[in-house]
């Protein structure tokens, strides 16, 4: 199967990124919840105004920071195969699972995870 290599300069361009984005997850995932509310507040918010469309605030809060979860390693299979287009996909996305999931383990393990800190939609939000 032929393959379409990518130009130098979008590959270095990736490579800058990559971790660039790295040092802007960690931030998100790690920071304690209250800190990372006023940084990330968005789904609080989005699920407050769906609650003002009569959908229940908790349930919408949970799917809504679900998605964001989703969305915030796209950029990460994204930035790695442009930036290692050596690596196989299937690899890429075991490794963007296997961050995931120890992001997870960690934030519960340091008490940053929202739910370790009582983190709750309806507390107020600095955007």
């Amino acid at each position: 199967m032929h393959t379409r290599r990518m130009p130098r300069r979008v590959v270095a361009a990736a490579r800058w990124l990559f971790p660039a984005y790295l040092v802007v997850l960690a931030l998100i995932v790690f920071l304690p919840a209250r800190e990372a509310g006023r940084l990330t507040g968005v789904v609080g918010w989005l699920a407050l105004q769906v609650g003002k469309l009569g959908i229940p605030v908790d349930p919408a809060y949970v799917v809504l920071e679900f998605t964001a979860n989703i969305v915030l390693f796209l950029p990460f299979g994204l930035l790695a195969t442009i930036a290692y287009p050596r690596l196989r996909p299937v690899l890429v996305i075991a490794i963007g699972f296997a961050s995931s999931v120890v992001i997870e383990l960690v934030q519960l393990a340091i008490g940053c995870a929202p739910a370790a800190e009582g983190a709750h939609p309806r507390l107020p939000l600095v955007l």
